[in-house]
């Protein structure tokens, strides 16, 4: 089903991004710890420590789900009627 102009993604590229996150997902604690050991303001640095923490444990499920998940079962798709339109 295409709306509007829409393209839907494919597998492959849902995959290529589920990888692309969870690389992002480990990058983006590396770079903050990097930050803290520079500038060592414990005060406003560990709520946003926790935060990014907490994103990117949230980005890495989501890329998760996206590289793993199995999108060709037929059963998932509703009949195809004839008589609709």
């Amino acid at each position: 089903m295409n709306i509007a102009g829409i393209n839907p993604i494919t597998t492959q590229q849902s995959r290529a991004l589920g990888k692309g996150l969870i690389f992002l997902a480990f990058i983006t604690p590396v770079f903050l710890l990097n930050k803290l050991r520079k500038h060592l303001h414990f005060v406003l640095a560990l709520p946003v420590a926790v935060l990014s923490l907490g994103l990117s444990i949230f980005l890495f499920w989501i890329g998760f789900t996206m590289a793993t998940t199995v999108w060709d079962r037929p059963d998932d798709y509703p009949p195809k009627d004839s008589n609709s339109q």
